[in-house]
């Protein structure tokens, strides 16, 4: 017996053909969409060989995640542009996300703090000085 029949309340639907699906509970329809890698602002690129800063939504919390290398110079973070979450995906209030940096991937030079703004921008707050090479890494969830 599938899920399908025994559970009137419960079932799978596909939202737009390419593999993201959505749960039906009681009538009404819960998008669980895949990871999106986030465009990296100037300075940032993806960590070549791990996660690449990504976004996804469920129901009314967006997720990020992933490792960010710094590309530009050196750098001293106060509110600096990492990346921008599109529409649909912006909290209604300011929300903050701790993560951490370092001179590798493996490494922990300290705590980072990443404000992501009502209009969608993620910031880096907080943070030792980046050079050119070191990564940092978010991780978190913020409610709509």
């Amino acid at each position: 017996m599938d899920i399908d029949s025994q559970y009137d309340f419960f079932k799978f639907v596909n939202l737009d053909g390419e593999g993201n699906i959505g749960v039906v509970i009681d009538g009404g329809l819960v998008p669980n969409f895949a990871w999106v890698e986030l465009t990296p602002a100037i300075g940032f690129s993806s960590f070549s060989g791990f996660q690449p800063m990504s976004y996804r939504k469920d129901v009314n919390t967006i997720f990020v995640s992933g490792i960010l290398e710094r590309t530009g110079s050196l750098l001293v973070p106060n509110n600096t542009l990492i990346g921008t979450l599109p529409v649909g995906f912006r909290p209604s209030n300011e929300m903050v996300i701790y993560g951490s940096m370092g001179a590798s991937p493996n490494s922990n030079n300290g705590d980072s703090i990443f404000n992501i703004k009502t209009n969608g921008e993620i910031t880096l707050t907080n943070a030792n000085i980046l050079n050119s090479g070191d990564v940092v890494r978010i991780s978190g969830e913020v409610i709509l």
